[in-house]
């Protein structure tokens, strides 16, 4: 786990909106066709739960999943979700890919070929990139990577 001097860098909600209402309605239609296809009458997902349900989803990916930063390394997601300490030594590679979907991402790998993902739509990716070369020095694969053109890109 992180030191308590780590900085933290959340996901842009905007990001994660676009993430979770598709698979939440995805998942509500999946359901009303289920029912459908068991003799009950067809209809279509009320939006609004729907939309209170993603809200309450994305605000809690929001504050209780940043990404953190310290001298010691950072704390990256894994592709089920959780998430894990990777100190910087420790980090080969850096590619970009897809950790969902929906969800483009940096692709780490660690020294034990463990794979860990960086959300791209982390918010101020340009004073992270400056905190990982700070820590990690400015040919480390993480710095060299977030140092691209991307992170520009809205």
């Amino acid at each position: 786990m992180p030191p308590s001097s780590s900085q933290a860098f959340r996901v842009k909600l905007s990001a994660l909106w676009r993430q979770v209402f598709p698979v939440a309605t995805a998942a509500a239609l999946a359901s009303a066709i289920s029912r459908w296809a068991v003799g009950q009458p067809f209809s279509l997902p009320s939006t609004l739960p729907l939309a209170v349900v993603a809200a309450v989803i994305v605000l809690g990916m929001y504050w209780l999943r940043p990404v953190q930063v310290s001298p010691e390394g950072i704390l990256l997601l894994r592709r089920t979700g959780q998430r894990r300490f990777v100190a910087w030594q420790a980090i080969t590679s850096v590619s970009f890919g897809r950790r969902l979907p929906l969800e483009p991402a940096f692709r780490v790998t660690d020294s034990g070929g463990q794979v860990h993902w960086l959300p791209r739509h982390t918010a101020n990716l340009r004073a992270l990139q400056q905190l990982v070369a700070l820590y990690g020095g400015v040919a480390h694969p993480l710095a060299r990577a977030l140092e691209t053109p991307i992170c520009d890109a809205p």
